[in-house]
């Protein structure tokens, strides 16, 4: 059995089936995995939509797979669809351990058929070095193509961003421009509306202001997605924020008064432990008062720094 095509083809390249195994375990963990659409399979399951689109385009454009097709599929799919729906940025992003899913499947697919046809004259040999080489060298594809790239040219929020009245948009780098995406993905999980309905509103909204004469940057999309203009895009989609955003916000509304009071509270429970102290020894009423005072010039510096680490415990950096 070893000495059949299909075989060597397996065992030359079984590190890529290892190394595929290892990127689906880690790009694609159960959190993530829930969170994809689903559609009703032909069983009668509910299967994510991503895999059924990519199992489509498996079926239609053969192997190995061809990533232009796969392109021009998620675009047919986001124009044709009778429902205002299009694909997610998530599953956009889970395409490539997707298609690592079902070239794994079909790779275990053809293995299991070589035992069974090996020695008997049926013709499907040939058949099986097909799938098997198109399997192995898809995978050798999935790992070199840009995806990030991929994204960005099938996205239908990415195409409406680019649409920023400012203009500003499309000439950000791609950690900015995936910011805001990531904007829209949030906003849209605690809404009604689909993420090409939030990005399309964001830019609806930079218009009006466009239209009015606002200032510059309030033309621009990010001041609605990242901006003080997002409680205006949230009003717009009906979004409704969760308890834990709302106490951030509350937080963050007042951090400055928050932020004084901790300092401030933190010296003086250092400040009081230390006139207890001296009290509890009889110390002299007056020294005592004094000498808690001026402890508080260190204890500020002091209190300073755990309040500071404290909150980069609890508050993630952003950038400015």
């Amino acid at each position: 059995v070893l000495q059949d095509p299909q075989s060597r083809w397996i065992l030359d390249n079984s590190h890529l089936v290892r190394q595929a195994l290892q990127q689906i375990e880690t790009d694609l963990p159960a959190s993530y995995h829930r969170q994809l659409p689903t559609v009703v399979a032909e069983d009668a399951y509910e299967t994510p939509r991503i895999f059924a689109l990519i199992d489509q385009a498996i079926d239609q454009g053969g192997l190995p797979i061809d990533c232009d097709f796969i392109k021009r599929l998620c675009r047919r799919y986001r124009s044709e669809t009778e429902s205002p729906t299009r694909l997610t940025l998530g599953e956009l992003w889970a395409i490539p351990t997707v298609l690592r899913i079902a070239l794994l499947s079909r790779l275990c697919d053809e293995a299991h058929r070589i035992p069974d046809e090996a020695g008997a004259n049926t013709g499907s040999a040939d058949g099986n070095t097909t799938v098997v080489a198109g399997c192995i060298i898809s995978l050798r594809t999935v790992s070199t193509v840009d995806w990030a790239d991929f994204v960005e040219r099938t996205s239908a929020v990415e195409e409406l961003l680019r649409k920023d009245p400012a203009g500003l948009y499309s000439r950000m780098d791609f950690d900015t421009r995936d910011q805001y995406r990531r904007s829209v993905e949030q906003i849209s999980k605690r809404t009604p509306s689909e993420q090409w309905e939030v990005a399309q509103d964001a830019v609806r909204l930079a218009q009006i202001s466009t239209q009015a004469g606002h200032s510059t940057h309030r033309q621009h999309v990010g001041y609605y997605l990242i901006d003080r203009g997002r409680p205006a895009l949230e009003d717009s989609v009906q979004y409704c924020a969760s308890r834990i955003c709302r106490a951030k916000r509350w937080l963050h509304r007042y951090r400055s008064g928050l932020y004084l009071f901790a300092l401030v509270g933190l010296a003086a429970c250092g400040s009081i432990a230390l006139l207890l102290g001296l009290q509890s020894r009889h110390a002299d009423p007056i020294l005592s008062v004094v000498a808690a005072l001026v402890a508080m010039i260190p204890l500020l510096s002091v209190s300073s720094g755990a309040v500071n680490f404290l909150i980069s415990l609890v508050i993630a950096p952003r950038r400015l």
